[in-house]
């Protein structure tokens, strides 16, 4: 079993060792160049210990604590799932339409819609 040291860390975990190194620099315990040097070795961070490291000399900050992923909500995730299918099957359905529109006048004009349609649906998306 791996210690806790030895974790590997992410995005989120030197996102937020960036952001607690800005508010030591702004309330004076570091200096500029100790901050970006600092914030160079967060970048770099792979593993919890190298991030601890950083923070070895600094007092730990009540807003300091670990931040729990947020639960998923189940509800929140099926609304987007029905609002994407119902997008989706009105864009087969504007397609289809089309199509035989086209095939039948010979009116290449009524494509102007379709593409409207499209690129609303591509910037919804």
């Amino acid at each position: 079993m791996a210690r806790d040291g030895n974790i590997r860390v992410g995005t989120a975990e030197r996102e937020r060792a960036i952001d607690e190194l800005g508010e030591h620099f702004s309330e004076g315990r570091i200096d500029v160049g100790e901050y970006e040097s600092r914030c160079d070795a967060a970048t770099r961070a792979r593993t919890k210990a190298d991030l601890d490291a950083l923070f070895a000399d600094l007092p730990v900050r009540e807003s300091a604590r670990p931040v729990v992923p947020a639960a998923k909500d189940p509800l929140i995730e099926k609304a987007g799932t029905k609002d994407r299918t119902i997008i989706t099957v009105f864009a087969i359905v504007a397609a289809v339409a089309t199509v035989v529109v086209v095939a039948i006048t010979k009116f290449w004009l009524a494509l102007i819609p379709a593409l409207i349609i499209g690129i609303v649906i591509f910037m919804m998306s």
